[in-house]
């Protein structure tokens, strides 16, 4: 596991300190793992859902479906128990759901990216994840799930009845975020409460995650947003001329700049302010020194909202390396995890 020397930055500091990493240990499992091509299409859609061969077979992973009437189809997602799950039959547990980034188009690893070799590393290897609590060398006590978000739309809902290429595939995947949530907590045993659940997600995944957030506080008590590609407005996405994103995002709103406009996080994080502030939802975002969305402003500008609007937060870590390099890719399941009341999940466990 790396240990890192991270600061928690305030406005005022943010946009001028670093921090540095004193130790990093590359996962002996990750010269072993092979490349994989899913068949888990971007919209979520039926046909051959695919199982990645680098699941372990440890029986904590796990590949599932579910039928979505929202999205009216079935959409895959990859989910994980701790080992205490195993062994306490009659032991509930919090939930952290992570939003996928990366390219999702058709036959790309949709839900089971987290198996993928991205950045040198796959997700599940440390220290990517730190799956173990270094105080306890045992399993954090919490089920991690890894939904499909569809398409490369940053979990951007498609505009309903527009007859686009997203509507048309039941591309909806915020709308359908509360009914997948009751859909984990009718089938495994979780602590069903707003304090005991909690959000993360990079690039893609962290727009995602936030907008989650930031759209149903009541469903989450802490949003850990790294890396968020948050770069994204009329005049730089849906009608650009050039650039990758831009033809499923037209697919995604129709073309309709202000409705794209309308569901960016730095829209969001002032018309939701007052429910955000309501649930209490708490904030924490890392982004790697290097990375365009730090170097050009989009990450310290939208933190920058998050503290205007006096929205409970626990800073910034400022990483080394850029968008896609490994020391910047950490998602720490400790800061979430910390944020659960564990009040609430001793109620879940009555004597």
């Amino acid at each position: 596991m790396n240990s890192k020397d991270t600061r928690l930055l305030n406005r005022r500091e943010f946009s001028g300190l670093c921090v540095a990493l004193s130790s990093f240990v590359t996962s002996s499992g990750a010269s072993a793992l092979a490349s994989y091509t899913s068949m888990v299409n971007w919209d979520g859609s039926e046909n051959d859902y695919g199982v990645s061969p680098l699941m372990p077979n440890d029986g904590k992973w796990s590949h599932h479906t579910y039928f979505s009437n929202i999205r009216g189809r079935k959409i895959g997602f990859v989910l994980r128990v701790p080992q205490q799950y195993l062994d306490n039959p009659n032991q509930r547990f919090p939930v952290l759901y992570m939003c996928k980034g990366g390219h999702t188009d058709p036959g790309s690893p949709g839900e089971n990216i987290i198996f993928e070799t991205f950045g040198n590393q796959a997700w599940i290897n440390g220290p990517m994840v730190d799956w173990v609590d270094p105080a306890t060398g045992q399993d954090r006590p919490v089920i991690y799930v890894h939904p499909n978000g569809s398409g490369i739309a940053k979990w951007v809902d498609a505009k309903k009845g527009s007859g686009c290429l997203g509507d048309q595939q039941g591309m909806y995947p915020m709308a359908a975020m509360p009914e997948f949530i009751a859909h984990i907590d009718a089938n495994w045993r979780t602590v069903n409460h707003q304090k005991a659940r909690a959000i993360i997600g990079g690039s893609g995944g962290g727009v995602g995650c936030a907008r989650a957030a930031f759209l149903y506080p009541e469903l989450f008590c802490a949003a850990y947003i790294f890396f968020p590609a948050c770069d994204d407005f009329t005049t730089t996405t849906v009608h650009c001329p050039n650039g990758e994103e831009c033809p499923n995002l037209i697919n995604t709103c129709a073309g309709d700049g202000a409705y794209w406009d309308n569901l960016t996080l730095q829209h969001l994080v002032v018309t939701r302010r007052d429910a955000i502030l309501a649930a209490g939802t708490r904030f924490k975002m890392s982004v790697g020194v290097q990375d365009p969305l730090y170097t050009d402003g989009w990450v310290p500008n939208f933190f920058n909202q998050i503290i205007d609007e006096g929205l409970s937060n626990d800073g910034v870590d400022l990483m080394p390396g850029g968008h896609t390099d490994t020391l910047a890719l950490t998602p720490e399941i400790g800061w979430p995890f910390s944020q659960f009341d564990q009040s609430v999940i001793a109620a879940a466990h009555p004597p």
